[in-house]
């Protein structure tokens, strides 16, 4: 169980990252194509944190 801390942080990036995709016009958008922002909060935070994300891009890993 993630403490109140982890918990509080990635509500945080939730929200910022919901207000930025409001600002730009997609969060309609974001919602109808089912997009859950947990998953990319919690890479924001490993990102953050300096952890290495990978990150295939469009098409997938492209023989790498």
């Amino acid at each position: 169980m993630p403490d109140a801390a982890a918990t509080a942080r990635l509500m945080r990036v939730i929200d910022e990252m919901t207000k930025e995709l409001d600002r730009q016009g997609l969060a309609e958008a974001m919602v109808n194509l089912g997009f859950d922002p947990t998953a990319l909060a919690e890479v924001v935070i490993k990102a953050a944190d300096g952890d290495v994300v990978r990150f295939p891009g469009p098409g997938g890993r492209r023989g790498h």
